[in-house]
Protein backbone atom coordinates (compact mmCIF):
# COMPACT_ATOMS: atom_id res chain seq x y z
CA UNK A 1 0.00 0.00 0.00
CA UNK A 2 1.33 3.49 -0.82
CA UNK A 3 2.39 5.65 2.12
CA UNK A 4 2.62 9.36 2.72
CA UNK A 5 5.73 10.27 4.72
CA UNK A 6 6.20 13.50 6.67
CA UNK A 7 9.81 14.64 6.96
CA UNK A 8 11.16 17.78 8.67
CA UNK A 9 14.78 18.91 8.36
CA UNK A 10 15.56 15.58 6.64
CA UNK A 11 14.22 13.68 9.67
CA UNK A 12 11.34 11.21 9.65
CA UNK A 13 8.31 12.46 11.59
CA UNK A 14 5.38 10.22 10.69
CA UNK A 15 4.02 7.95 7.99
CA UNK A 16 0.38 7.18 7.07
CA UNK A 17 -0.98 4.72 4.50
CA UNK A 18 -2.92 6.09 1.53
CA UNK A 19 -5.70 3.70 0.63
CA UNK A 20 -9.30 3.87 -0.49
CA UNK A 21 -10.19 6.94 1.58
CA UNK A 22 -8.58 10.39 1.41
CA UNK A 23 -5.79 11.35 3.82
CA UNK A 24 -6.21 14.79 5.36
CA UNK A 25 -3.23 16.97 6.27
CA UNK A 26 -3.23 20.04 8.49
CA UNK A 27 -2.61 21.59 11.89
CA UNK A 28 -5.92 20.50 13.43
CA UNK A 29 -5.63 17.38 15.59
CA UNK A 30 -8.43 15.55 13.74
CA UNK A 31 -6.40 15.33 10.51
CA UNK A 32 -4.90 11.97 9.53
CA UNK A 33 -1.51 13.67 9.35
CA UNK A 34 -1.40 16.48 11.91
CA UNK A 35 1.44 18.98 11.39
CA UNK A 36 2.36 21.28 14.29
CA UNK A 37 3.63 24.23 12.25
CA UNK A 38 2.05 27.68 11.83
CA UNK A 39 2.93 27.65 8.11
CA UNK A 40 0.35 24.86 7.69
CA UNK A 41 -3.37 25.73 7.82
CA UNK A 42 -5.80 23.84 10.03
CA UNK A 43 -7.10 21.84 7.06
CA UNK A 44 -4.29 22.23 4.55
CA UNK A 45 -4.64 19.41 2.02
CA UNK A 46 -6.34 16.16 1.11
CA UNK A 47 -4.49 13.36 -0.71
CA UNK A 48 -6.48 10.71 -2.56
CA UNK A 49 -6.47 8.42 -5.57
CA UNK A 50 -8.43 9.34 -8.68
CA UNK A 51 -8.31 7.27 -11.86
CA UNK A 52 -5.41 5.29 -10.36
CA UNK A 53 -3.29 8.37 -9.65
CA UNK A 54 -2.51 10.17 -6.40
Amino acid sequence: MPKLTLMFDNKFVREVPVGSRPVTIGRAPDNDLSVDNLAVSSYHAKVYFEAGRM
